[in-house]
């Protein structure tokens, strides 16, 4: 996908990863509950349980949020509610662009410092749970 993602097509990447094809749309997303932000948007799911599932395919997060620049799709192993969720990746995406944009060249290695700060903001993330749901999607 090219450019910014719109919010259907947001919907779609997060079906095709969370497998919702394989399990028959056995996920859906609960449209009423969407909330939108800047980076783009937090869904939440609901589950068909009169369909049968394999325990695999059982597990999967109930909220994810969708960046609409990066196509990044971000869940979370530890229950967070829907604001502290926002605001845990709000905050890791503040870091990461103040690294970005704020860095000033000096005569320290700046290459050892970025490893550093990407493994420091990687490690706040895991701490929180959280966790790319990874994969080029295709059309189901």
């Amino acid at each position: 996908m090219d450019g910014v993602l719109t919010k259907e097509q947001a919907e779609q990447s997060v079906l095709v990863r969370l497998g919702s094809a394989k399990e028959h749309n056995r996920i859906s997303i609960q449209q009423d509950r969407t909330v939108e932000r800047p980076f783009g948007w937090v869904f939440f799911f609901a589950i068909d349980d009169s369909r049968p599932a394999d325990e695999a395919q059982t597990k999967f997060p109930r909220q994810v949020i969708v960046n609409k620049y990066s196509t990044q799709i971000v869940a979370s192993s530890i229950e967070h509610s829907p604001e502290d969720f926002i605001k845990i990746y709000e905050e890791l995406l503040a870091q990461s662009k103040a690294h970005a944009e704020e860095w000033c060249l000096t005569v320290s290695a700046p290459k050892l410092w970025r490893r550093w700060w990407k493994r420091r903001v990687g490690r706040k993330a895991a701490d929180s749970g959280l966790y790319e749901i990874g994969g080029k999607e295709t059309a189901p």
